[in-house]
């Protein structure tokens, strides 16, 4: 189940000398580039622009970049993956209880001062938090 509010965060690198930085996405348009310096950038996609991309791999998600005076651009599908599969039978909660709120994320949610949630686990682990009754 994905929210309005899920958020993914993409990665991208130029190299050396890159300046005037930015990634294109459908939907989101021109997105801001974290970070500093001649490291990697990253950048937020909504899930309401990553699953029609996902629906039409002809849809790519474009960075750019001006690099010795040229544009340097790479570009990516949005591509979802199943990593992993079960069957089982008798009903799905006796076979796969729900995993608990883990007290560290738990606390780590109830601290944070902005909506991002990243540095508190990962999506799976924060999901079982917000989800807890």
């Amino acid at each position: 189940r994905l929210g309005d509010a899920t958020v993914f965060r993409g990665r991208v690198e130029f190299g050396e000398g890159a300046t005037q930085r930015r990634v294109v996405a459908p939907l989101d348009g021109s997105l801001p580039l974290e970070g500093q310096g001649e490291g990697p950038r990253t950048f937020d996609l909504r899930s309401a622009m990553l699953i029609p991309a996902a629906l039409d791999a002809r849809v790519p998600i474009i960075a750019l970049a001006r690099v010795s005076g040229r544009i340097q651009r790479r570009s990516a599908p949005v591509v979802f993956v199943v990593a992993s599969a079960a069957v089982r039978d008798g009903a799905p909660s006796q076979a796969w209880p729900p995993e608990p709120c883990d007290l560290l994320v738990a606390a780590c949610l109830a601290e944070r001062s902005t909506p991002d949630t990243a540095a508190c686990g990962d999506a799976w682990s924060v999901a079982r938090c917000l989800d807890a009754p």
